[in-house]
């Protein structure tokens, strides 16, 4: 199929592009520049209408299923365009490498886990939303600067469900081979039918990948390589690569099950497993709903009921001790300042966390202070959206994606893993969790937000519940309210007289 003939500086539509940044069976992607938004993104060429209707077919495709999704962990489509008689996609613009570059031999443990997880995160988002990829593979997975993960490549998809009264029957021929064989689980072999099953098949030969720096199946000549899928068991991957946990290898390998129905049955189930495999104190990279099930079991109990009404009194009157400190320090502390002054100000200096455009609000360190989370207005001018970044870290990574409202008020969780924040909207406000590493992310509760400020979220030391600003009689003013994670009940702390 011929292939358009694009130069850099030439533009498509409002777009310029700059640089040929990759090329695939479909066509060519290149680095561009939005000139209406005044931004980066990338673009993917079609390498030619005349060269058949599939073709089209697929890149108008791989933008229905890409439409379906918002994740993290997923590529973000931006539009379908058309300049004469070339077709292309607009994406958003990643920096980093595919994960099949990043791969050089067996990963870490500690590195396959996070990878994983975050995969299995954007493949059950995916399958949620009746979408199966079909093509997963490590030059499908895209690693960012920030070790965060972007599934890509929706072009081979096939949803569940299309708009308009669609067909759902795929665009390939029956009996025609989908995907990237060495990745194709044995049902769409023979006798070629698929599910969202196939796309666990092919994470777990990701994962295997991950784990050995080798494919399941390594024989190249084809007929060789569909007889081994078919009929015979990889080796097991601790063989070659002993720094694995057995548990991992055991995960792996089910996934690799010839027998669909002897696989995990859902993506949200591997991740469950893989994040109990996380170091302790590591962070959980993808959606917190992933994880009902294990409510509660893997957190720590680590205080008793006195020590939280401590906490609740400390909340209410930190304010007047604070003034009362203050004062003191003034009246007692005013000499030793001032003749430590000089001292001090030749030992300390002060070092910017970020230098982001735009306005950063709400600057809140992880309990371990090597992270920091804040409100950014950077890459959503109009709204504003919850980051984190490592101290010292050079790109913040973005946790949400807000369409309607404004953020306000980050606070980590105590075990680092997990950051609540409020957002307030045009119908009322509300008290949302998200991953510290990415996710999809979980409304707790409705709270009022006079102001702009949603609820104020603090979590209590055992991370069980989280102390709010909230109504606590009806049409009064606000007081603080206990928010229970466990039942969602909320209990009036404070209660101030209506006005």
């Amino acid at each position: 199929m011929a292939s358009h003939s694009l130069i850099p500086g030439q533009t498509l539509g409002h777009f310029r592009l700059t640089e040929k940044i990759g090329a695939g069976g479909m066509g060519t992607v290149y680095r561009a520049w939005d000139m209406q938004l005044q931004r980066d993104v990338a673009v993917k060429v079609l390498k030619t209408r005349s060269g058949g209707v599939s073709e089209h077919r697929r890149l108008r495709k791989e933008a229905l299923a890409l439409s379906r999704l918002n994740h993290p962990n997923i590529e973000s489509i931006y539009s379908i365009e058309s300049d004469g008689d070339i077709d292309f996609l607009v994406f958003e613009l990643l920096s980093g490498c595919t994960l099949a570059d990043r791969i050089q031999g067996p990963l870490d443990q500690a590195s396959i886990v996070t990878f994983g997880v975050q995969i299995a995160g954007a493949v059950a988002a995916a399958h949620q939303n009746g979408v199966i990829h079909r093509d997963l593979k490590p030059e499908n997975i895209f690693v960012t600067r920030e070790c965060g993960i972007k599934v890509l490549d929706f072009g081979l998809a096939r949803m569940a469900v299309f708009s308009n009264n669609e067909s759902t029957q795929s665009i390939e021929q029956q009996g025609t081979l989908v995907g990237t064989l060495a990745y194709m689980a044995p049902e769409q072999i023979d006798p070629g039918v698929d599910d969202e099953r196939s796309d666990i098949y092919s994470l777990g030969a990701v994962l295997y990948v991950m784990a050995t720096g080798r494919r399941p199946f390594g024989d190249t000549a084809v007929v060789r390589l569909i007889e081994a899928i078919l009929h015979e068991q990889p080796v097991p991957p601790c063989s070659q690569n002993p720094g694995i946990a057995p548990e991992l290898q055991r995960i792996i390998l089910k996934c690799l099950d010839k027998n669909p129905d002897a696989r995990y049955q859902s993506a949200r189930e591997i991740a469950i497993e893989l994040k109990t495999l996380l170091p302790q104190g590591a962070l959980e990279p993808s959606d917190s709903r992933t994880i009902p099930e294990e409510k509660g079991r893997r957190y720590r109990r680590l205080l008793v009921p006195g020590v939280i009404a401590a906490a609740f009194v400390i909340l209410a009157t930190g304010f007047l001790l604070y003034r009362a400190v203050s004062t003191r320090n003034a009246r007692t502390g005013h000499e030793v300042q001032r003749s430590n002054a000089t001292a001090t100000s030749s030992r300390m200096r002060t070092v910017p966390l970020t230098s982001l455009p735009g306005w950063v609000q709400y600057p809140a360190f992880s309990p371990d202070a090597e992270k920091i989370a804040f409100i950014w207005n950077g890459e959503n001018p109009i709204r504003s959206d919850l980051y984190v970044q490592l101290v010292g870290g050079e790109r913040p990574l973005r946790l949400t994606h807000t369409e309607h409202g404004v953020v306000c008020c980050a606070n980590w969780s105590p075990d680092g893993q997990k950051i609540a924040f409020g957002r307030c909207e045009d119908n009322g406000g509300g008290v949302f969790v998200v991953s510290a590493l990415g996710g999809t992310e979980r409304k707790l509760t409705d709270v009022i937000c006079p102001f702009g400020d949603s609820g104020y979220p603090k979590w209590t030391a055992d991370g069980k519940s989280l102390v709010l600003a909230d109504r606590c009689v009806h049409d009064g003013p606000r007081g603080i309210v206990l928010f229970s994670l466990e039942t969602g009940e909320k209990r009036c702390l404070t209660a101030p007289a209506p006005l």
